[in-house]
């Protein structure tokens, strides 16, 4: 698929999200059982820090760390749009600019706020091919999440396009622990997680063929086979912890994750790829 009929997609569905918002918003509520066109609009900057940059486990062979401006609106009416401006940081280079990625979409919850979700676009550019997933160009897809006091359950499917699309599937549970009086009226929040990642994987296999005349090697013949297939992609593990103080959120995301079945550059599998240990850090502060 060319890169112009992704970005048609792209306007497509942010068009649809548009035009259907205001009648969804019309049943959805928010936390409080307050309808959610009575919601205010907000506005979110932040600032963030990803020890260990990866994709599903897969890093670049110099295992950069990133640091992420961000900035998202959130209306009254339930859609929003955000921007993470991407910052690369390795051994062999400074720190500059890599990326940036732009997202809308819209999210929902119902009045016992037992069931939330968010539907979603993005789109990515550019500044360089140095990160991991500098191939893919933009995606779309569906978050939801059933909540109760035990153990909560979320999901989640999407379509990610490159110079062809792939199917992603995502499930996992996780168990919040709250705290509260924090520093007056704080709030600490602990969410152990535990996530699996699938999806289907285009490579191009590439080897040479041997041209054989009366039994005797002759000539080589380079040929590429193409190939796409549904896989689990990685496991993860994470604990994150949040502290919302007033307008500001401190946020601490360790986490391990486990890739699997690498396709390497070759086209072959890698065999037990080693798995990631990396935190996330940040602050945000709404307006």
């Amino acid at each position: 698929m060319y890169p112009y009929k992704n970005n048609f997609i792209l306007l497509t569905c942010v068009l649809f999200l548009l035009l259907s918002a205001d009648c969804f918003a019309q049943t959805v509520t928010d936390g409080s059982g307050a309808a959610a066109k009575n919601r205010k609009t907000t506005v979110k900057i932040g600032l963030g820090y990803n020890s260990g940059l990866n994709y599903f486990g897969r890093t670049d062979s110099l295992k950069s760390s990133g640091a992420f401006p961000s900035l998202e609106v959130d209306f009254k009416n339930g859609l929003y749009l955000s921007s993470d401006f991407i910052f690369l940081h390795n051994n062999v280079t400074d720190l500059k600019y890599a990326a940036t990625n732009i997202e809308g979409g819209f999210k929902f919850n119902n009045t016992a706020n037992t069931f939330t979700g968010n539907v979603f676009v993005s789109k990515f550019f550019y500044n360089s091919g140095e990160l991991v997933q500098s191939a893919l160009k933009a995606q779309t897809g569906v978050n939801l999440s059933f909540l109760n006091k035990i153990i909560d359950v979320n999901g989640g499917a999407d379509m990610k396009f490159s110079d062809k699309a792939d199917i992603g599937l995502t499930g996992g549970i996780d168990h919040i622990i709250k705290f509260t009086g924090i520093l007056g009226k704080g709030v600490l929040v602990l969410d152990p997680s535990a996530y699996v990642y699938g999806g289907t994987q285009n490579f191009t296999h590439t080897y040479y063929k041997q041209e054989n005349l009366l039994f005797l090697p002759v000539s080589e013949q380079q040929v590429s086979e193409q190939g796409k297939r549904f896989d689990i992609l990685a496991y993860e593990f994470s604990v994150p912890v949040v502290l919302a103080v007033s307008k500001f959120q401190v946020i601490l995301d360790p986490a391990y994750i486990l890739p699997q079945h690498v396709i390497n550059p070759d086209g072959t599998e890698r065999q037990n790829p080693p798995g990631l240990f990396y935190v996330t850090a940040g602050v945000n502060y709404t307006f």
